[in-house]
């Protein structure tokens, strides 16, 4: 998935939804930042992810990394994502900082598949039109052949 063009930043904006809203119910909870990252490595749904959260786990675990440096780093998730994530580290609302990130990120994965539905439309009306101007030319071949052996 993450070779197609169109896919691709679908996959990742919706992967990248849902890590923020799970992270942020995870913060809210009280969890801490290495807890709620080994969760987030078994549930996010991705095995590309998947791995980079296991790294940054244990950069944040032995190097004492921020956050945000590792989402940055990660280069995963949409740059604004790890900008969010340092403003709200900085002013201590990171849970509601991620949730607002998830809600904008499901809301831009919307748009993104109707946009991409939308191109998709003109290509399908193509296909259907010679689909259909097969079938007329294979019907009205044969009667053309008829009516000239008449």
């Amino acid at each position: 998935i993450l070779r197609v063009p169109v896919l691709d930043v679908l996959h990742r904006f919706s992967v990248s939804a849902r890590f923020c809203r799970t992270a942020s119910v995870l913060f809210e909870c009280g969890l801490g930042q290495l807890q709620t990252l080994e969760l987030l490595a078994t549930v996010v749904g991705s095995p590309v992810l998947e791995e980079h959260l296991q790294e940054m786990t244990r950069n944040v675990r032995d190097n004492g990394a921020r956050f945000s440096t590792e989402m940055l780093a990660i280069k995963f998730f949409p740059a604004q994502c790890a900008h969010l994530v340092a403003v709200g580290e900085e002013a201590g609302k990171m849970p509601h900082m991620l949730d607002r990130l998830a809600d904008n990120l499901e809301e831009t994965v919307d748009i993104l598949a109707v946009q991409s539905l939308n191109l998709l439309e003109p290509i399908m009306l193509g296909i259907m039109g010679i689909a259909v101007g097969f079938v007329l030319w294979s019907v009205f071949v044969p009667v053309y052949e008829l009516v000239q052996v008449i």
